[in-house]
């Protein structure tokens, strides 16, 4: 039998030791003792699943992984309520892909106070224990997330854990069809969104070196991103409830907030308006006098009041009014937004901004294309290519047009958007070549006088000045090479 080892304190013989002494000798012991059990369950769980440099990997097959026993983080006893498979079935993968869905991914997506949602998490787990079709589609979820997120794992586990989470998938559909009269509606929709979360397994890969918003991680968006999610009006919900989804008459908060939050990417994706009516109450940016005097400056005050119609302007004010609480949050100002409470109002100026009409004249058509670009990097960020290629690809061909607004300043703001939406894309040379042509037209001779010009409108430092004074140096070394040519 291997001998343990046993850490001594010494005692003193000389003096008595305080209280307070020994609970101080008693924390060290009680350190060193977690540290070493710690290590030993990292080696325990690390051995499951990673080989070591001299051995090849040793794969888990279908039957093991498809074990699928209810993780500790949905049943307290580690075991599946509907198949009671014994626990050395589960593959480590499972677990840990499920323990970090519902204490990370799900959690996030709630726009609650940590009090409501945990409240809301509780009464989630218990779903899943309780519902074989929602523990099956949050099985396929997690399953599915843990392949976004790791494009780089073995194929052959790839596969495997694909073929898994693509057989919960199966038999959530199945459950819902089968259930979807016995059950509530929101329980349904629940297991509607864990479902649909899993419709793209690639990730992008993501070159951009320039800073990005902190709202790109709030509702968990940088996992989400790379997943193409059939949300909305999706095959999926038709199956189940024919053409007429009843969205607005969910209760349950985690329902709503995963609903809305992945049919807004799928508006942005295809550049649709939202096919239901905002669930929340009518939600307005409040403003706190702390900050606002001071960070709004002349932020928004660019647009021509006169031409701009009330739907724009109500649109310019969200937008402004989010970037000061954005802001404020950013950099820790008194009286600034909670996260999930700027996340909400992040959801409703986006929300609104794709409900402004797609047709017009000119001057609003841009106007709505620059919206688009500034939330793409600003509010909502999805990395889908194709989104800032279609904006780019519409907005060139405005220009290309002839169109000139009288505002300078508005026509290199409008330019600028366009530009950094272009970066590292078929159409940044494009922009450059215009970029640098009004810079001469304009006479705009210093970063300060560019900076000037684009603050008027929509800009938040933060995000949007690395890319813009990249894009100023590309514009002057090209105006160089033209002016020696």
């Amino acid at each position: 039998m291997p001998s343990r080892k046993v850490v001594f304190v010494e005692e003193d013989p000389a003096r008595a030791l305080s209280s307070r002494d020994k609970n101080l000798r008693f924390s060290v012991v009680r350190s060193q003792a977690a540290r070493h059990s710690h290590k030993k369950r990292t080696k325990r769980i690390q051995a499951g699943y990673q080989a070591s440099v001299d051995t090849p990997p040793v794969l888990p097959t279908h039957d093991q992984i498809y074990g699928a026993l209810i993780p500790v983080a949905i049943g307290q006893g580690r075991t599946d309520p509907f198949d009671a498979q014994a626990l050395n079935s589960l593959h480590p993968i499972i677990t840990l892909a499920v323990d970090r869905l519902f204490n990370f991914i799900l959690p996030e997506l709630i726009l609650a106070s940590p009090l409501v949602r945990n409240r809301i998490m509780v009464e989630r787990r218990q779903d899943s224990n309780q519902h074989a079709f929602m523990y099956h589609a949050d099985v396929s979820h997690a399953l599915s997330v843990w392949l976004n997120r790791n494009p780089e794992a073995e194929s052959s586990l790839r596969r495997t854990v694909a073929s898994v989470s693509s057989a919960h998938k199966v038999k959530a559909l199945e459950g819902m069809i089968r259930c979807k009269d016995q059950v509530s509606l929101d329980l349904i929709m629940s297991g509607i969104t864990a479902y649909g979360g899993q419709a793209n397994h690639s990730q992008a890969i993501d070159l951009d070196v320039f800073p990005k918003t902190p709202l790109a991680r709030t509702q968990v968006l940088n996992i989400w991103a790379n997943m193409r999610l059939p949300w909305g009006y999706d095959d999926t919900q038709k199956a189940i409830f024919g053409d007429k989804v009843p969205l607005l008459r969910l209760k349950d908060q985690l329902a709503i907030d995963m609903v809305l939050t992945g049919h807004l990417s799928e508006v942005a994706q295809h550049d649709i308006s939202p096919q239901y009516p905002w669930p929340y109450y009518d939600l307005e940016p409040k403003l706190r006098e702390a900050y606002v005097s001071d960070e709004k400056g002349d932020l928004g005050t660019g647009f021509d009041a006169e031409t701009t119609s009330e739907d724009f302007r109500k649109v310019i004010d969200l937008l402004t009014n989010t970037t000061v609480d954005l802001n404020a949050f950013h950099n820790n100002h008194p009286g600034a937004p909670a996260e999930w409470e700027l996340a909400l109002r992040r959801n409703f100026a986006h929300y609104q901004l794709y409900l402004l009409p797609r047709v017009g004249d000119a001057y609003h058509l841009t106007c709505r294309l620059a919206f688009l670009i500034y939330s793409d990097f600003i509010f909502f960020p999805i990395a889908f290519p194709e989104i800032r290629l279609r904006i780019c690809f519409q907005l060139q061909a405005i220009l290309q047009h002839g169109y000139v607004h009288p505002d300078q300043d508005f026509n290199v703001w409008v330019l600028v958007m366009g530009a950094v939406a272009s970066i590292d894309t078929p159409f940044q040379d494009w922009y450059v070549s215009m970029l640098s042509i009004y810079l001469t037209l304009y006479a705009i001779g210093d970063w300060t006088m560019l900076k000037r010009a684009v603050m008027k409108f929509l800009w938040w430092d933060h995000v949007l000045d690395p890319r813009l004074f990249y894009l100023w140096h590309e514009a002057k070394a090209l105006a160089s090479v033209d002016e020696i040519t």
